[in-house]
């Protein structure tokens, strides 16, 4: 994806669905890259969805890229290549991509709520 071994990579995964919180993604790295962490912190996105192009006007191609739909063989290089891997939606009981993002031995943040 042209992103260099020394950039710490953040993953999303998932259905581009205003319930999924995607906007809590762009919130995060828009506030990393403003903090200065820009040339460091790169992200991915990975999904598809209503809110695909949203994703994409919302970042730099050089700082986040949105990859679309994957298919596994590619999903996994993807995950593999990212460094953490950020859940946003409060709202789901149980999110398949938290599982596969583990198993791909990535640190994941997710959000929790009482």
């Amino acid at each position: 994806m042209g992103f260099k071994a020394s950039d710490i990579v953040v993953c999303y995964c998932g259905r581009l669905v205003v319930e999924k919180n995607p906007d809590k993604y762009i919130e995060v790295m828009k506030a990393l890259e403003k903090k200065g962490f820009g040339d460091k912190v790169k992200g991915v996105v990975i999904g598809d969805g209503p809110l695909l192009e949203v994703m994409r006007s919302s970042f730099d191609s050089n700082y986040v890229k949105c990859t679309g739909w994957l298919e596994p063989p590619e999903l996994a290089v993807a995950y593999a290549s990212s460094d953490l891997f950020l859940f946003p939606s409060g709202c789901e009981t149980f999110g398949n991509v938290t599982l596969e993002a583990c198993a791909s031995g990535l640190p994941v943040i997710v959000e929790v709520r009482f």
